[in-house]
């Protein structure tokens, strides 16, 4: 099957990974010498906010690091490190975010939104790869949303930072259909990816890459009452 030459590791470049290893080095050891562990007993998480958890002899704390070094998130200094780091990098040139708040997700700038199908979907240049959106109200998990779903599945979960995706695939009409899933608030959010590969034995490539960037914010909280005048 004639793959597209552009969908390559588009979503992470190589610099990207070695600066988030560099910085978990350097976490790592200051976390061994607060903690006063041993560098291996130290596990890192990155919590995908600029921010990075450290575990250890029974211990927790977050970081943040920058030029200077790394520092706790409960000092001074990390809190004038945290708002001085973006929140969210900006997305490499060929990479574009599509919001549908409260969700996003991002896509390779080969795909672009099919105006021909119902709704929105969009597909890559090759049309080798179809992505849609779906959102619905739902009161249960993920895994009882996709049990209504979408049946007869391969199903997984990934973490990234406090972030955990549902994944499921499968076979169906000559197709590899596959989703990941976030329920909040009330509604499930899932996020589609059709391909023509059908020899993965979960997903391709591509399509993985889409369903990991998927986020859905919290809702915000509730405006106070306002206070009842004084008589």
């Amino acid at each position: 099957m004639q793959r597209n030459p552009r969908a390559g590791a588009w979503l992470v470049p190589a610099l990207a990974v070695v600066a988030i290893g560099c910085a978990s080095d350097k976490i790592r050891t200051r976390a061994a010498n607060d903690f006063q562990c041993s560098f291996g007993q130290v596990k890192i998480t990155d919590l995908d906010t600029g921010a990075y958890r450290a575990t250890g002899c029974g211990q927790t704390a977050d970081y943040f690091c920058n030029g200077k070094g790394c520092v706790k998130s409960d000092g001074a200094e990390a809190k004038e490190t945290e708002a001085a780091a973006p929140k969210e990098p900006a997305d490499p040139p060929d990479v574009k975010t599509i919001k549908k708040p409260p969700a996003k997700f991002k896509l390779h700038t080969s795909f672009q939104r099919d105006k021909e199908e119902e709704g929105e979907v969009y597909k890559d240049e090759k049309h080798f790869h179809a992505v849609r959106l779906n959102v619905g109200p739902h009161t249960g998990d993920a895994d009882t949303w996709l049990d209504q779903n979408f049946l007869e599945s391969k199903r997984w979960t990934e973490s990234f930072g406090k972030i955990d995706l549902r994944f499921a695939t499968k076979l169906t009409g000559g197709e590899r259909i596959s989703v990941s899933v976030v329920v909040r608030d009330g509604k499930a959010y899932e996020l589609g990816c059709s391909s023509l590969d059908t020899s993965s034995p979960k997903t391709d490539e591509v399509c993985m890459k889409v369903l990991r960037t998927l986020r859905v914010d919290a809702a915000p909280p509730p405006p106070k009452p306002a206070a009842e005048p004084e008589e």
